[in-house]
């Protein structure tokens, strides 16, 4: 009684010092060589079909331990192992020493009792009493080859339970982790002891494919496989082809029908059909074409002419082989409208400005149009920047742009240019000279008087200065009865443009430098004011442009004397 009191004076010191965070280490010499008998960690067992493993661990406190095991169909345990009971480490604390037996010829499924007892000079401890069962014998299993029946293949086998209650399943796959299961959930195949017969019938599969399987039984807290086996499907039998149908694609004179057909291993020819309605009416090729028996689609392409612009249109593939016919699902496409009529019309001056105008025929379908617009024919701008919708209708409309800031005295061009789905269409170009200033220095009115059609008022950059003198030569020739030659110096290859009030526009090129000449007549109107000019004398101011290749235009004025 003395030493079992000093023993516990002796833990609950330690208990206190490791509950202010001592370590061992730390513990004075007594206190760490303290002695006890010894003392039981976990214990546990790892049950097998035929026995177990026991475990256990066991604490010596420093002092030679024995230990054993007891085990026995009831709490009187009956059998201990080892014998004689086996030695392990004196191993002082806190370190444990795990141990470990195991026994074997135990009946399958059946529970056991068991305990573990170690002991000391201190004396002897031992757990409390446990239970384990063992696993049984898993099933034995058999597979036999796969049999083909209608709708599929019967997988078949057989399932012995070894005396424990068994289920089982067929796995199935086109690999090895088969990924299919039948039947689900497993199927029951009882507890006896002699093998039972199982199949099961697998459907759905896909012709021409290797497929995997195997036989899976659970029984006896453990499961058996057997190996794999294989199986293939037959080929698809031939089948009427398919057909499926794609996009036209428009060309330079039609459309261009188009779509694929798989023959299905069989000799097939097909043609497209056409129309207006989903009742098509038209055939093309005429007679059918042949595409061969291939297993794998084949592109097909017809192209139609001479369809009537802006009209909806059907068609699909009609494909046969000597398993049938085959129709394609219905495709529809609008053939292009025609291009825009256009015809672009005279400017009309106002206080506000100059007003560009035209003609816009949409014909049908979706329009939109813009000027072409600057110095020369060349062009250079678009009025206005971006393209402005004149809807789809089949009538013409008026459309214009209402240009400011020209200057005086410059002729400048224009002309429309309308597009829709069809096509661009651009109109013809017109000429017109912007007035000379008047003494307040803003440009005379002239031209028809008329409101300009509001649009957006689009500011034109005037043209680039003049060059000096030099660069362009102009040298009058003799004039007589309204006309003369005016011999102009160019500095290198481009066009030139002479025009001015009472005088018919008169153009011409030069391939390089040097001197282009340029005949140049009055106007019907400038013959009668010549004629009642004093001394038959008439002054005309011209403006002349060159434009060379590539270049900038540049503007020249003079004044030329007609007789």
């Amino acid at each position: 009684m003395q030493r079992l009191e000093a023993f516990r004076g002796r833990v609950a010191l330690v208990l206190a010092l490791c509950l202010f965070g001592i370590g061992m280490a730390a513990l004075p010499p007594f206190a760490a060589a303290i002695t006890s008998q010894p003392l039981l960690g976990p214990v546990s067992a790892t049950p097998s079909s035929t026995g177990a493993t026991l475990n256990a661990s066991i604490y010596p406190y420093g002092l030679a331990t024995t230990y054993h095991f007891e085990y026995g169909p009831t709490a009187a345990y009956g059998t201990s192992v080892p014998i004689p009971a086996e030695d392990i480490a004196a191993a002082a604390y806190p370190t444990a020493v795990p141990v470990h037996q195991t026994v074997s010829g135990l009946a399958s499924g059946a529970t056991f009792h068991y305990r573990v007892s170690a002991t000391n000079s201190m004396g002897t401890t031992t757990s409390p009493d446990q239970t384990f069962t063992t696993t049984g014998t898993p099933p034995t299993v058999t597979v036999a080859a796969a049999t083909e029946v209608s709708g599929g293949f019967e997988l078949s086998g057989t399932v012995n339970p070894n005396g424990s209650e068994s289920t089982y399943k067929f796995e199935y796959g086109t690999t090895t982790a088969y990924g299919s299961t039948v039947p689900t959930p497993e199927a029951s195949v009882g507890s006896g002891t002699s093998a039972v017969a199982v199949s099961q019938t697998v459907s759905s599969l896909l012709p021409n494919t290797t497929y995997h399987f195997r036989l899976v039984a659970h029984g006896g807290g453990s499961s058996a496989a057997t190996s794999d086996q294989t199986f293939t499907t037959a080929p698809a039998p031939p089948s009427a082809p398919s057909a499926v149908v794609s996009a036209p694609q428009a060309t330079a004179t039609g459309y261009e029908l188009r779509g694929a057909i798989n023959p299905d291993s069989l000799a097939t020819h097909y043609h497209f059909e056409y129309g207006t309605t989903t009742a098509y009416g038209t055939s093309v090729p005429i007679p059918d074409e042949d595409i061969g028996a291939g297993d794998s689609a084949v592109d097909v392409a017809k192209e139609i002419a001479g369809l009537p612009a802006n009209t909806t249109y059907h068609y699909r593939i009609v494909a046969t082989n000597s398993e049938g016919a085959t129709a394609s699902g219905d495709q529809a496409f609008t053939t292009a409208p025609p291009k825009p009529t256009v015809e672009t019309l005279p400017v009309t001056e106002s206080a506000a400005g100059f007003t560009l105008n035209a003609k816009v025929d949409p014909n049908g379908g979706a329009t939109t149009y813009h000027f072409d617009f600057g110095i020369t024919a060349a062009y250079g701008q678009s009025i206005p920047g971006t393209e402005v919708s004149v809807g789809s209708g089949n009538a013409a409309v008026a459309v214009s742009q209402l240009v400011t800031g020209l200057p005086p005295e410059v002729p400048y061009h224009y002309r429309v240019v309308a597009t829709n789905a069809g096509g661009t269409t651009v109109g013809q170009d017109v000429f017109f000279m912007t007035p000379a200033a008047a003494k307040g220095g803003n440009p005379q009115p002239g031209g028809a008087q008329s409101t300009p059609v509001q649009t957006p008022v689009v500011p034109i950059a005037k043209p680039p200065a003049s060059p000096p003198s030099s660069t362009i030569g102009v040298r009058p020739g003799a004039a007589r009865n309204g006309a003369m030659t005016l011999k102009v110096t160019a500095p290198g290859a481009g066009t030139l443009v002479v025009s001015g009030k009472k005088l018919i526009l008169a153009k011409g090129a030069a391939s390089g430098a040097g001197v282009v000449p340029l005949k140049l007549s009055l106007t019907a109107a400038g013959k009668r004011a010549l004629k009642k000019a004093p001394g038959r004398k008439l002054a005309v101011k011209v403006t002349i442009v060159f434009t060379p290749i590539g270049g900038t235009a540049s503007v020249t004025h003079q004044t030329l004397t007609f007789r």
